[in-house]
């Protein structure tokens, strides 16, 4: 495998690692819409959705947007952005 080809798989599983967490985080931790989502962070609903359902891997949010998000969810922007925090969360 090239460095390009790892590098694309590696972004790859952190967008799904960001869709995956995002959507714990706003269904099972938090509770919070898209909407409610959107006017306390100040990114677009839009937006919000396309990282929710990004199971395919191709959105590439930049570091505000994920920051605005985990800030307005009230949790570390690692927890955003590590994969493990689902699998601790789900075994708990």
């Amino acid at each position: 495998m090239n460095m390009s080809t790892f590098a694309e798989k590696k972004t790859q599983r952190l967008a799904r690692t960001i869709s995956d967490n995002l959507s714990w985080y706003m269904n099972i931790t938090v509770r919070v819409s898209n909407k409610e989502l959107a006017k306390k962070s100040g990114v677009s609903e839009s937006t919000i959705s396309q990282l929710k359902n990004d199971i395919e891997g191709k959105q590439r949010p930049d570091l505000t947007t994920l920051t605005k998000l985990s800030l307005a969810l009230g949790i570390d922007f690692l927890d955003l952005v590590t994969e493990k925090k689902i699998v601790e969360a789900k075994e708990a």
